[in-house]
């Protein structure tokens, strides 16, 4: 159904009642956060950060996170002790869109 209807999978379940919208809000809100965040558990790679004109997301479904938040939460992260990180492999680089959200 969601190559058919090229929608984004949270709402073809939303809409079919399979999840919540608040279980969809939830589940993005974690899903976005883990991959953000795996990027301050890196031992060693290459960042490259380019400015965009707008970011896709679902507007109805998750509420940005401020760069400040992410910033704060990344130095806590790195700078608490290793028994409370999870390893994740080392990866070679990293790219990233950023634009100022309205």
């Amino acid at each position: 159904m969601q190559r058919q209807t090229l929608q984004r999978l949270g709402h073809i379940l939303a809409n079919g009642s399979a999840i919540t919208t608040k279980d969809l809000r939830d589940a993005l809100q974690v899903q976005i956060s883990q991959i953000v965040f795996r990027v301050f558990r890196w031992r060693d790679g290459r960042y490259q950060f380019a400015p965009a004109e707008s970011v896709d997301y679902d507007r109805e479904n998750f509420v940005p996170m401020s760069t400040d938040f992410i910033l704060m939460e990344g130095i806590r992260m790195v700078t608490s002790g290793p028994s409370s990180r999870r390893r994740s492999p080392p990866s070679t680089s990293c790219s990233a869109r950023l634009s100022t959200l309205p």
